[in-house]
């Protein structure tokens, strides 16, 4: 009899062992409970690299120069001294302020005729240099020709000169040598379109025949020597 109560204690423990509680119906629930950090928690810190950014630049545009080209441009204008029988051209915006003289905002250009002896550019050039004091202690001598036949020197005055303006001489086309040669006086910038833009025109200075043109350079020639 012993042995049989024992055993159905054991059946008792370990069934209740195994035995799922559970809660009735109407248990009170507790509410969940939110907990609020302070807001010096919440704020995040950010550290910026020390990389620095690479910037790379835009191709630079090509400015235009102001200088003027080394032949006259399209729309420089055809001007002409019957006279003196020579033809040139000049910016479209100069201006005739006197007889033989020509110039726009800032330029300008004076020219004669002058006598060469019948003496070439090699010469009269470096005389020039020599004797004209107003060219500086270093002026600059080149020569030149161009494809219309006229050919020559130019004189660009050194830091020092009296005068800034250039000094450009230009000899008539071989055939048409008369012991005449024109003298330029010129900023310098515009040198080179000027004396490639020179070019014969109408009755030249060789024709001793035609009278009145011929005897009023005689005239002149006196004056310049």
């Amino acid at each position: 009899m012993k042995p049989k109560i024992i055993l159905l204690a054991l059946i008792i423990i370990l069934s209740g062992c195994n035995r799922q509680e559970t809660l009735p119906v109407n248990f009170p629930l507790q509410p969940s409970t939110t907990v609020e950090l302070p807001a010096s928690e919440l704020t995040l810190t950010f550290t910026p690299t020390s990389r620095s950014a690479t910037i790379t630049p835009l191709p630079t545009r090509a400015q235009p120069t102001s200088d003027p080209p080394y032949d006259p441009p399209a729309d420089w204008v055809l001007q002409a001294d019957e006279n003196l029988g020579f033809a040139m051209k000049l910016p479209n915006n100069w201006e005739m302020v006197e007889s033989q003289s020509w110039g726009g905002t800032s330029e300008s250009m004076d020219y004669q005729i002058r006598r060469s002896h019948f003496a070439g550019p090699n010469a009269i050039c470096q005389i020039e240099v020599n004797s004209n004091l107003n060219l500086g202690s270093q002026p600059t001598l080149q020569l030149w020709n161009n494809n219309l036949g006229f050919y020559g020197c130019e004189i660009i005055p050194s830091l020092d000169a009296i005068d800034p303006n250039a000094l450009l001489l230009a000899w008539y086309p071989n055939s048409h040598d008369t012991g005449a040669i024109l003298e330029f006086k010129l900023t310098p910038r515009y040198l080179n379109p000027i004396k490639n833009g020179l070019q014969p025109w109408g009755t030249q200075l060789h024709q001793s025949t035609t009278g009145s043109l011929w005897c009023s350079n005689q005239w002149l020639f006196g004056i310049l020597l």
